[in-house]
């Protein structure tokens, strides 16, 4: 029996289910500034409902985000942090009430440079995973060999 084509909803479960924590982060980034985006260029055409929707699904996952931070392991860095999702919330929810995207521009831009922190971050800890796994086959290596010969 031929193997079913995967859907496109298959893929991206299949993508998040396989990245690390730090890549799940950045997906999450990545989705809050393309509703943010979304939402503005719609307010921008003064598509209000479909502005409220995206909008809505940005604060969703602002809200996730903030709940997800650990301030008993993340101390000061989580604080901030924590301050500054709830500034972007309120940014959002004003934008939303007021029908006025201008806060959003802060708010996007906000999220781009935090988003690159973590990509910059996952980077650096997959290229970490990978320098100790090629020196884990290499002490591997050189133990088996040094126990053969």
């Amino acid at each position: 029996m031929a193997k079913q084509p995967q859907t496109h909803q298959d893929y991206l479960t299949s993508v998040v289910e396989s990245a690390s924590q730090l890549q799940l982060i950045v997906m999450l980034h990545d989705g809050v500034i393309r509703f943010l985006q979304q939402g503005k260029d719609c307010l921008l055409r003064n598509d209000i409902g479909e502005a409220s929707e995206r909008l809505l699904k940005a604060k969703a996952i602002v809200t996730h985000l903030l709940s997800s931070l650990q301030e008993d392991k993340g101390g000061v860095i989580a604080k901030v942090l924590r301050q500054l999702h709830l500034f972007c919330f309120e940014q959002i929810t004003d934008a939303n009430l007021k029908k006025d995207p201008a806060p959003l521009d802060g708010v996007i831009n906000v999220f781009s440079v935090l988003r690159g922190g973590w990509h910059e971050l996952s980077n650096r800890s997959s290229q970490a995973e990978q320098a100790s796994a090629d020196m884990q086959a290499e002490d591997s290596d050189s133990l088996y060999l040094s126990v053969t010969t």
